[in-house]
């Protein structure tokens, strides 16, 4: 009697293993574009660092004075201010408008327009107080410290010949953090003012804060006519945190493609399951495709992108959990965990109605005896007139598929059968 227990279905190994090896390959390629990348962005060490930084600053600083000066060079002309002086009302309201309209909605920048004595004439967006030595002064770039932070100044003189009858300032508020060092947090610590930049942040001192002894890690920041404005400087830590969340990143990044690719595995084991003709073998496959997402979602875990991103989906700022620790730290992880939760119950489900379901043993027809049978059910399956044992109006086709050492006889209740998903309907000769 021959055997008639189902063959296993043999495990993926080769996709398994061709999936793994492009998952390794895709990931080290992303670490090493993250290293190479890192290399042009910061530098090869904090002095190059330093060095991109100090650029960065003088660049910036450039623009800013640059439109400061072409916005009030625009108004040195005598005509108008020698008008308001006068007090020609048409032409200090005229003044008036053209101001605003160089301000713009926003009032970026402030522009102002005095008398020679410093009573203003005309002004438009959020002008500060002129200070009435730099009103004595010709052309000159000067920082304000005020309630709201540091800002930059430009004055420029307006002459009738070789007579000041005027001034005209331009200034804006400065991009910076801080307090100012007249001023003490609730801890009772002085803080100073720090400029942004893409690398790491600049310390900021006045004029009259420079220290005695020079730092050499601190620069100058010039204005056009060559006065200085502000000092800066980078501390090293500064330039450490920078690098270090720049390879945290990287980190991130990397373990999440790999863990993309433990995830794509769950594709050839499924394709397994399918094929697995015991109860047995699909559990097992069932318990790999659980494995390969639990594991996936701890290689998340592994760096998380809070070490270094203060984006409020990746943070504790807007969701955190206590109930699993750090797997619902974030809304990121919540979502993750959600994920992982609802696939495994989808794939128990799964699992449940697949054993539920009948399933039919597939037999081998390797023996005269069992030819014979399989011949005899052939004949007596083409003697069965078309509609006979089913429904009125209904036809019975009957599919022959053969394979190596095996041969199935099977009916398919359609107009059209569908040989390519008759396997799905095989039926032994002996009706088990």
């Amino acid at each position: 009697m021959p055997d008639a227990r189902p063959l296993p279905a043999p495990f993926p190994w080769r996709p398994v293993a061709r999936l793994l090896a492009w998952g390794f390959v895709c990931a080290g390629a992303v670490y090493a574009a993250g290293l190479i990348t890192g290399y042009w962005l910061l530098g090869a060490d904090d002095d190059a660092m330093r060095r991109r930084i100090v650029t960065e600053v003088q660049a910036s600083f450039a623009g800013l004075t640059g439109r400061l000066e072409r916005e009030a060079r625009a108004f040195v002309a005598p005509g108008p201010v020698r008008a308001a002086l006068d007090e020609d009302l048409a032409a200090t309201r005229g003044l008036f408008d053209r101001l605003a309209l160089a301000a713009g909605p926003d009032a970026e920048v402030s522009l102002s327009v005095y008398a020679a004595t410093g009573q203003p004439l005309a002004w438009a967006g959020r002008p500060s107080e002129l200070p009435p030595d730099r009103a004595q002064d010709g052309e000159s770039w000067f920082i304000i410290e005020g309630a709201l932070g540091l800002r930059l100044v430009y004055v420029v003189p307006v002459l009738e010949g070789t007579t000041r009858i005027g001034l005209v300032s331009a200034e804006r508020d400065l991009d910076v953090s801080g307090r100012g060092r007249t001023a003490a947090t609730l801890q009772g610590a002085l803080e100073g003012y720090h400029l942004e930049t893409s690398l790491a942040p600049a310390s900021l001192a006045l004029p009259f804060e420079r220290p005695g002894v020079a730092d050499p890690a601190s620069f100058d920041i010039l204005a056009p006519t060559g006065q200085r404005l502000l000092s800066a400087s980078v501390s090293p830590a500064d330039l450490a945190a920078t690098r270090t969340r720049w390879y945290q990143a990287l980190q991130t990044i990397t373990l999440a493609v790999l863990a993309g690719c433990v995830l794509l595995l769950a594709g050839p084991i499924l394709d397994w399951r399918q094929a697995a003709p015991t109860w047995r073998q699909r559990a097992v496959a069932t318990g790999v495709i659980a494995g390969l997402l639990v594991g996936a979602r701890v290689i998340f875990q592994l760096a998380p992108a809070a070490r270094w991103s203060t984006w409020t989906l990746v943070t504790a700022e807007a969701y955190a959990s206590t109930l699993a620790g750090a797997f619902l730290s974030s809304p990121l992880d919540f979502l993750l965990s959600t994920f992982v939760v609802g696939s495994l119950i989808v794939l128990l489900f799964v699992a449940a109605h697949d054993e539920r379901a009948p399933r039919y043993r597939r037999r081998a027809v390797d023996s005269p005896g069992t030819l014979a049978r399989y011949a005899a059910t052939q004949m007596v399956a083409g003697a069965v007139p078309p509609n006979g044992g089913l429904a009125s109006g209904s036809k019975a086709t009957y599919v022959e598929i053969a394979r190596p050492r095996e041969s199935y006889s099977v009916c398919v209740n359609s107009d059209e059968p569908d040989v390519a998903n008759a396997e799905r309907w095989v039926y032994a000769e002996d009706g088990d």
